[in-house]
């Protein structure tokens, strides 16, 4: 014969089960709906050009744009090239953000098309322009990164 305490807990437990299922249940539900939600975005940011061919790519949380934040980095080393990669890093840092698979290598065709931007010792290390006004890109090909 059971107690009215183990009766009460039964139901306790009943009640607690019951609700556990029906919140795992509405995040399943908004993990589907994120997931939605994230590939809209994505497309949008598609046809917005995030990430495509636009300059400015995504803006950093302080309101400038990438590249920006790029110069400002550069301008912080005094003239001293940087590796694209680590580029990329210290703009993430600073909060800024670029779309693609490989979110560098958007970085990395932003700046090989601005003219603040140059190549001044060999391949992957960037400088500004400011600071080797009369360099030429390594490895630079006819037309194909405007001066």
């Amino acid at each position: 014969m059971s107690s009215p305490l183990d009766d009460s807990l039964r139901y306790e437990k009943s009640q607690i089960e019951d609700e556990l299922k029906t919140l795992r249940k509405e995040i399943q539900e908004c993990e589907a709906k994120c997931r939605k939600l994230e590939t809209r975005l994505h497309h949008v940011d598609g046809l917005l050009g995030i990430g495509q061919d636009s300059p400015d790519t995504v803006p950093a949380k302080n309101g400038h744009p990438v590249l920006d934040l790029a110069v400002e980095i550069l301008r912080e080393r005094n003239g001293e090239p940087m590796y694209y990669r680590e580029l990329h890093n210290a703009v993430v840092e600073m909060g800024g953000r670029t779309a693609g698979k490989d979110p560098a290598n958007t970085l990395l065709s932003r700046i090989s098309k601005d003219n603040r931007f140059v190549r001044p010792h060999q391949k992957g290390f960037y400088a500004l322009r400011e600071d080797y006004p009369d360099a030429e890109n390594v490895g630079k090909r006819d037309g194909s990164i405007p001066s």
